[in-house]
């Protein structure tokens, strides 16, 4: 019931906003019943959002839910003129809804069924996104917070899992089903709007077009699965996917490992809910609005379809970063042919400023809590910063692609879209063609794939400038995807490896979005283009000519393209064991971990938004049995000190923050360091500071924490839940006020006297250690320095923000205490410890300063009126 209660929740509310479409697209046969289940979920969780800015927190779900009914109610009370006049457009093409309905069906179902026999919740980033999705259901806030970071504010692109968290909220469906949901859903709505497009503009065989660009948008695979599978075929099909020898078509010499180009098909298969997957739908619903430019006697653009517009390319920004420039690039050039030409240069200015200002005030929340995470450039580095830019978003790149990676990679949809764009060439168009060959000819001196782009750009700008329909919007996404490709041979956005991965990735999947929707609407119009020369001249060498190769690229696309759907969705079904796993995203790990996905299920069940602790581990372990680090907090959304390293360094610009860096390492340190300073003060500490609530022991922290760990936890806080192998243990209700602990990676481990006192101690590692204080009031402490096994005298010294607190001579034999009295604030005080002398080495019992774990007394303070 559940596929059934999602997709047609959005389907009522489409129907109900269809009226509005038919505003925003008058002249669609369909009069935009394509766009319109995206589109509802678009407003309904930009209005939540924009709700949760307000701070009504889990009310913001269902006041934009009502929002976007009474909204749709009253555009169906009010009805549109236009639409019952029919003065300025055609009536509605019955043939053309019915084909939307059932190509959303057929994508939605299918890809559906597909995960049911594939249903996975661990591989590849997965977990990453869950964890915010599950964040902000817990706590709707913005930012969310950032579950893998103790609960700070989220600084990453996160709008399209705000629009996830909303359906989850009104349909009832779990978060963490969303890995089976959210790709098929994502496919029924590039289908959908790719029916949109092509009946708008495609004239004849609507359809047929509309079929192609969802066939080659959702389905195909890239030259490289030809090149690779066929050739190894017998061999690949009995092959699982992480075991195949197919190689990726490396596409940027720049990064450690080469780039592995991932196309839409791809991420449909490993149903990736990240960023560049949810913003997907968004530039389709883009394009679509964009037909209204192109069609037959197209009306005057309102009100409402400029807001529109101007609303969708600023939801990019926190959508999808990466997609900003690209649809904004549209949008100005979608205007620029129609403007320029009239010599409009106040509508052109107004899309310009409307395109970037509008945008940033939809979404001024995200502008203004959002820090870029790009990395600043050694010293070193080959990268050289592009003039007039800010070094760190923009750098020269110093590599290219070759033209063998760019077959591989983008060959099939860049070989559909161009020929035809070719062959519909006349007249002044040879001479643009003649221009861009030159031009590119001497670009591939330094780039070689200018040779191919330069062109391609060239007749694509002629064909939107020439003003068809079909010809124009598919010249114009042709052009808009050649320059998108070459730009990224010049300029790139470094990521964390100062590499151009990102960069290739994020922009080549954009570019086969363009592509796959201008290679049907050129191959129409060839097709009209040679229907017109046989009414006129009868039936010539060029109409023989433009059939038969259209034929040959139906041909290529159907043998090229169905490599990919048959071979690689075979590995990955034979990976996942060929069973059915039904829709329950939980179904592996209860298969292969029954205990830790009941202490999941257990904890999601608990009410409040306290944190679990959890061990740190690398994100690829456990891939193979299902289970991954983090997945205590991801699954639940309650927020641990330190998830999976990879994207919480880089998103909490742990590269460029000098703070950002020693907390994260001070986290790591607490969290691996406890078991072995034989002390749950550190545990304690980390419940207190991160408002931890419950701490999970499950096969991961029995490998990391040891049953050393497992005994402390015990010891010292109450066991709430447990499953075989598998506890959590709770928030003790008597923590101390005030805590004190050495920083883990600063000091070592514990020791015993060897005089026979048993006595436990730390040795410092080196000159300088750190001491940390949490205190749940203002407080006055007295911190004590107790010296041990000294053999030899020594100063140290604590200090405080580079104030100098305490300096005292150790003496040796003499193991008076050291006495400081401190005022400390609510919350977390960090001291730092030196000496002027070098332990020796660790395993030696002949410590030169040891001192006894500080101990403390305090007097907790009453606040002031101005602290409370």
């Amino acid at each position: 019931m559940m596929p059934l209660m999602v997709y047609g929740m959005l389907s009522l509310l489409g129907w109900l906003w269809l009226p509005i479409t038919a505003r925003l697209l008058p002249a669609a046969p369909d009069r935009g019943l394509g766009i319109t289940r995206y589109l509802v979920l678009f407003v309904g969780g930009w209005l939540a959002w924009w709700l949760a800015v307000a701070g009504l927190g889990h009310a913001s779900f269902w006041l934009a839910l009502a929002a976007v009914v009474l909204v749709g109610g009253a555009s169906w009370a009010i009805g549109d003129r236009q639409w019952a006049r029919g003065r300025e457009v055609g009536p509605i093409n019955g043939r053309v809804l019915l084909a939307v309905e059932l190509v959303g069906i057929a994508f939605y179902g299918g890809v559906l069924l597909f995960r049911g026999w594939s249903a996975d919740i661990t591989t590849f980033e997965k977990y990453t996104n869950l964890a915010i999705v599950n964040s902000i259901l817990l706590v709707p806030q913005v930012p969310p917070q950032n579950a893998w970071f103790g609960g700070q504010p989220l600084n990453y692109y996160y709008l399209g899992h705000w629009l996830l968290a909303w359906l989850c909220r009104i349909t009832g469906l779990p978060a963490n089903d969303l890995v089976m949901y959210a790709t098929p859903l994502v496919a029924a709505f590039c289908a959908q709007g790719c029916v949109t497009i092509a009946a708008a503009v495609a004239g004849r065989r609507w359809l047929v077009w509309a079929l192609m660009a969802a066939y080659v948008l959702l389905l195909c695979g890239s030259f490289n699965e030809v090149v690779y599978g066929l050739g190894n075929w017998r061999h690949e099909w009995q092959q699982p996917l992480f075991q195949s020898s197919i190689v990726q078509p490396i596409v940027d010499d720049l990064a450690p490992r080469g780039n592995l180009f991932e196309f839409p098909g791809m991420a449909l298969l490993q149903a990736e809910i990240h960023a560049h997957v949810l913003g997907l739908p968004l530039l389709v619903l883009l394009l679509a609005l964009l037909t209204r430019l192109y069609a037959i006697d197209a009306p005057r653009v309102g009100v409402l379809w400029f807001v529109a517009c101007i609303v969708i390319i600023g939801s990019a920004y926190p959508i999808n970063s990466w997609q900003y420039p690209v649809m904004l690039l549209l949008w100005l050039a979608a205007f620029g042919a129609r403007w320029l030409q009239q010599r409009n240069w106040r509508g052109l200015l107004l899309a310009a400023v409307g395109g970037v200002v509008g945008g940033v005030l939809a979404f001024l929340p995200f502008w203004l809590t959002f820090e870029t995470f790009a990395p600043p450039m050694p010293a070193d580095s080959p990268l050289r910063a592009v003039p007039l830019v800010p070094a760190a978003l923009l750098v020269w790149s110093p590599v290219g692609t070759s033209l063998w990676g760019l077959l591989l990679s983008l060959g099939l949809p860049l070989l559909l879209a161009g020929l035809p764009a070719l062959l519909l060439v006349r007249g002044a168009g040879w001479r643009w063609l003649l221009v861009g060959a030159l031009v590119g000819l001497v670009s591939a001196f330094y780039r070689p794939i200018g040779w191919v782009l330069v062109p391609l750009a060239a007749v694509g700008l002629w064909h939107w400038w020439q003003g068809e329909r079909a010809a124009s919007m598919g010249g114009l996404l042709l052009a808009c995807a050649a320059l998108l490709v070459l730009g990224c041979e010049y300029v790139m956005i470094p990521d964390h490896t100062f590499s151009r991965s990102n960069t290739l990735f994020k922009f080549y999947i954009q570019a086969w979005v363009l592509l796959a929707i201008a290679a049907p609407l050129l191959l129409a119009a060839v097709l009209q283009r040679a229907a017109i020369e046989q009414l006129a001249i009868g039936t010539g060498q060029w109409a023989r000519y433009s059939t038969t190769t259209v034929a040959l690229c139906m041909v290529v696309l159907l043998l090229a393209g169905l490599v990919f759907p048959i071979l690689r969705g075979r590995q990955w079904i034979r990976y996942h064991g060929d069973r059915w796993w039904g829709l329950d995203s939980m179904a592996q790990v209860a298969y292969y971990h029954p205990d830790e996905a009941a202490a999941i299920a257990w904890l999601r069940a608990q009410p409040g938004s306290g944190g679990v602790l959890e061990t740190i581990a690398s994100a690829n372990d456990g891939i193979d049995t299902r289970l991954r680090p983090s997945h205590f907090s991801a699954l639940t959304g309650r927020p641990t000190p330190r998830g999976w390293s990879g994207h919480t360094a880089q998103w909490a610009n742990y590269r460029s923050d000098a703070r950002v860096r020693e907390t994260f390492e001070d986290i790591g340190a607490l969290v691996l360091g406890f078991p072995e300073t034989d002390s749950i003060t550190t545990v304690y500490a980390l419940m207190q500071i991160y408002n931890i609530e419950y701490v999970a022991f499950g096969a991961f922290e029995a490998r990391e924490w040891g049953a050393e760990g497992q005994r402390l936890l015990a010891e010292h806080l109450p066991l709430r839940w447990q499953s075989g192998a598998v506890q959590i243990y709770g928030r003790p209700d008597d923590l101390p006020p005030v805590l004190l602990w050495f920083d883990p990676h600063d000091w070592g481990t514990a020791e015993r006297t060897t005089d026979g006192s048993n006595v436990p101690f730390h040795w410092m590692l080196g000159q300088r250690g750190g001491l940390s204080i949490y205190s749940t009031t203002p407080a006055l402490v007295r911190v004590s320095f107790e010296p041990i096994n000294s053999v030899a005298a020594g100063r140290i010294a604590v200090w405080r923000d580079g104030v100098r607190l305490l300096e005292t001579t150790m003496l040796p034999y003499q193991p008076q205490p050291r006495v400081l009295w401190l005022y400390v604030g609510a919350g977390l005080t960090r001291l730092e410890v030196q000496t002027d002398i070098v332990p020796l080495h660790e395993r030696e019992r002949s410590i030169t300063v040891a001192l006894k774990p500080p101990h403390i007394s305090y007097t907790l303070l009453t606040p002031t009126p101005e602290e409370q």
